[in-house]
Order: structure tokens, then C-alpha cells, then sequence
């Protein structure tokens, strides 16, 4: 991946909060396969759910949107391509 930072936005942006929180989820889910509590599949299903999640806007002191799409774009597309 290109770029492994989320920059703060001055103005705009997707809530700190509610990207983290995402991100955990994601993180969680792998930890889960990589420990072989969860099949591909499932670990798959949930880089899928998380892929078409709508980050909370906030008016000032975001997350950078266009890094956050970019960043779990990066990480879903991974997930995606796995192969057991």
C-alpha cells in the first residue's frame, strides 16, 4: 500500500471515532482468520460489509476522506484476493 497514513482534515472529513472503530472491526476479523477462528469466507464477507460502510462526516478535524477511502479500499482488496 502507498500510503499507510490517515491525515487530519482542517475542514471536513470522516469522524476519527468512526474510522477507528472500522478499522478495529476489519483488524479483528483477520486477527480471527489468522488464528483460525473464522473461515476465508467469513473473514471475506466482512471485507465486504466493510467496503461499502458510510463513514460519519464531521465539519472539522476528520480523517482526510479521500485517504480513509483509500486506505480501506487498499486493505478490503487485499482481503479479497486471499487465497487459503
Amino acid at each position: 500500500m502507498g500510503n499507510d497514513i490517515l491525515r487530519s482534515a482542517a475542514f471536513g472529513g470522516y469522524e476519527k471515532a468512526d474510522v477507528i472503530e472500522t478499522l478495529d472491526a476489519l483488524n479483528l476479523a483477520k486477527l480471527s482468520y489468522e488464528e483460525g477462528a473464522v473461515p476465508l469466507a467469513e473473514l471475506k464477507r466482512t471485507a465486504d460489509k466493510i467496503a461499502g460502510h458510510k463513514f460519519k462526516k464531521v465539519v472539522t478535524g476528520g480523517f482526510n476522506k479521500q485517504d480513509v477511502e483509500n486506505y480501506f479500499r487498499s486493505l478490503c482488496d487485499e482481503i479479497r484476493n486471499m487465497t487459503e
